[in-house]
């Protein structure tokens, strides 16, 4: 009977978890957010929504898909993180705090002329990488730039590539530690410059589909109660103190 007791006691959080709802749940290649590794997810938001996922009461199961096949995949309940737009949200529900703010940045060489953006009007015919289907700077979006849209998981490292080889003349990422952590995995650091783009902080948010908005509630109730012990931001800057190099 004890023995029996026991046994129960061993195989109690495994029940518990197989009678948690399947949450399937969509990100794209973002380091050090969320990335593969050895095949398997991976990365810093992974791990901070494995806590909200256990306050929700959910078992996630992840899926890394390119950006454009992202935001077309109704398969999914939820985009782990997505930086907002009108057309976005005309198909997704967002979450109505995000998971982190970030700023955009312009990548140029070390030896390009631009040292600092202040105005809109430096960017003028300017050959600017950018993510296919990615958040769009306003500023570009209203500029003559010419955009050199990339699409695919390896869109920073390919057009780093073509900013080394003066195919653009520059890369543009509304989010900077993704590029921070590709040079510093590449090496290589010194041949660029980031540069701050003079606009307000964007939002990363949580974003579900159709099918799985009704976990929205349980998400924004276990994401308040996340981030008074520790903010996403804060859990990030821990991580990456303690990260190599």
């Amino acid at each position: 009977m004890k023995r029996g007791f026991f046994l129960l006691l061993l195989l109690w959080p495994l029940l518990l978890a197989a009678q948690q709802p399947v949450l399937r749940v969509g990100y794209f290649y973002l380091p050090p957010h969320g990335y593969l590794q050895d095949g398997e997810p991976a990365g810093y938001a992974l791990q901070y929504f494995q806590r909200l996922a256990q306050l929700m009461g959910v078992q996630p199961s992840y899926r890394q898909e390119p950006l454009s096949r992202l935001l077309q995949d109704r398969q999914l309940d939820m985009v782990l993180y997505l930086a907002g737009s009108a057309e976005r949200r005309r198909q997704l529900q967002f979450a109505s705090r995000p998971l982190l703010l970030m700023r955009g940045v312009l990548v140029v060489r070390q030896q390009s002329s631009y040292r600092e953006i202040r105005v809109a009007e430096q960017l003028q015919d300017m050959r600017i990488g950018i993510w296919a289907d990615g958040y769009l700077s306003p500023l570009l979006a209203s500029r003559r730039s010419q955009l050199d849209a990339m699409s695919g998981d390896d869109v920073l490292e390919r057009s780093l590539q073509k900013l080394t080889l003066g195919r653009i003349d520059a890369f543009y990422s509304p989010e900077p530690y993704a590029v921070r952590e590709v040079l510093r995995r590449r090496g290589g650091q010194e041949q660029f410059r980031l540069l701050p783009l003079p606009e307000q902080p964007v939002g990363l948010y949580a974003a579900f589909t159709e099918r799985g908005r009704r976990h929205l509630p349980r998400y924004e109730q276990a994401l308040d109660a996340a981030q008074r012990e520790q903010s996403y931001a804060d859990y990030l800057q821990l991580q990456l103190g303690a990260a190599p190099g």
